[in-house]
């Protein structure tokens, strides 16, 4: 295995870890703290690396591109588990899509009293041609309405 690829795989790795395990870490509270780890198998370094090349998605070019990332949620909601069997690599955007606060189900209204229903702020922003600052600042209560959309979390 080339000696740069070799390194950011230790990375991913390292991350994995720290998310996990470090309660000091500043997204354990989003990871650890509710219950995520990695299997026992890729605590051992090498079995990591072999166990990792079996990932759905795995692509050496793109990992060291930095173009795909390691995603525990895509294939499983919810799922708790880094391991071979639970992860996949894809594209930022790809990625994005799964973040813990992407994720709640959100009730949109249109300025014409059309309801949407989504789970995904940036996709339905993008989608509708809303700033996803818009989306947030009605959220957070920040204000009411953004040019007549109305936005509540479910």
């Amino acid at each position: 295995m080339d000696k740069k690829l070799r390194r950011k795989l230790y990375m991913i790795r390292y991350h994995i870890i720290e998310r996990c395990y470090n309660k000091e870490h500043e997204r354990y509270p989003l990871y650890g703290g509710k219950g995520v780890y990695m299997c026992d198998e890729w605590h051992d370094l090498k079995v990591f690396y072999q166990s990792i090349q079996k990932v759905i998605g795995y692509d050496e070019e793109k990992i060291l591109k930095g173009e795909i990332y390691l995603d525990k949620d895509s294939l499983v909601e919810g799922n708790k588990i880094y391991s071979e069997r639970t992860c996949v690599f894809i594209t930022k955007e790809e990625n994005n899509k799964y973040k813990p606060n992407q994720m709640k189900k959100i009730k949109c209204i249109s300025p014409d009293g059309v309801e949407y229903i989504t789970h995904n702020q940036s996709e339905f922003a993008r989608e509708v041609g809303v700033p996803q600052w818009g989306i947030s600042a009605c959220l957070i209560g920040r204000q009411k309405s953004y040019k007549g959309w109305h936005f509540y979390y479910m």
